[in-house]
């Protein structure tokens, strides 16, 4: 599937509003339409400045919304951080006051639902946040990040995050070393892939500012990767 990799040098609104407009106008379009209920995907893994490169900047989801406000109303944000609250957490990541200005309904990803794979090489099924799958587009924004475990984190990695909090925990010890991780992520896509046959998923890759070294979080250090990646497969885009 198409990915499209555009060069974008920094965090300015209107540059990236026109980089994204680029992105999904090479992709064909945003395939949203206004009766669309869309749920826009997070990286907050944890609660960090923007300016570290471990979350989704601040200017980057508010570039998406307000294009996604473009094609409909109906949109919700959020993300399942690993150890803390949510609105605790979008506080520090410095997106909190902006979601808000925006009007944007933040979801707290505490009620559940259960989707299946039945073609899974190691798992068959992943208990997920409800209210994050059951909508008509998934906008998915992955930061750009090497990983000390599962050595790249982006769009397949971040759609772990569907799965709530310390739940994640467990996976973690289930999928013990690298290999078997991430074929419990490509299981896990797999059955996000079935529960969205006749849906769409979008991934925006925040590599603006990307993380390097033992990431995904305060182990690795910042870097201007200074790209922006756009496609409707996320084994596409990380492939990339």
């Amino acid at each position: 599937m198409d990915v499209a990799l555009l060069k974008c040098e920094k965090y300015d609104l209107a540059l990236v509003k026109d980089k994204l407009r680029e992105a999904m106008s090479l992709l064909g379009g945003w395939k949203i339409t206004p009766n669309d209920r869309v749920f826009i995907k997070l990286n907050c893994v944890g609660p960090f400045s923007s300016e570290m490169g471990i979350t989704t900047h601040p200017i980057f989801v508010q570039a998406v919304i307000q294009l996604v406000k473009e094609k409909t109303s109906h949109i919700m944000i959020g993300d399942n951080p690993a150890t803390k609250d949510i609105l605790y957490t979008l506080r520090k990541n410095g997106l909190l006051e902006m979601i808000r200005e925006e009007n944007i309904p933040i979801v707290d990803g505490k009620e559940f639902s259960c989707i299946a794979n039945p073609h899974g090489k190691y798992y068959d099924s992943f208990e997920v946040s409800k209210q994050m799958i059951d909508v008509d587009v998934l906008i998915n924004l992955p930061k750009l990040k090497t990983h000390a475990f599962a050595y790249m984190s982006v769009a397949e990695k971040n759609l772990f995050g569907l799965i709530f909090g310390l739940s994640k925990a467990a996976w973690h010890m289930k999928a013990s070393n690298p290999l078997q991780f991430g074929e419990a992520i490509n299981d896990l896509y797999q059955a996000i892939l079935l529960s969205f046959h006749d849906k769409t998923m979008i991934h925006l890759c925040d590599g603006i500012l990307g993380l390097e070294g033992e990431g995904p979080s305060t182990g690795g250090k910042p870097i201007a990767s200074k790209v922006i990646m756009a496609s409707y497969d996320a084994v596409s885009l990380d492939r990339v």
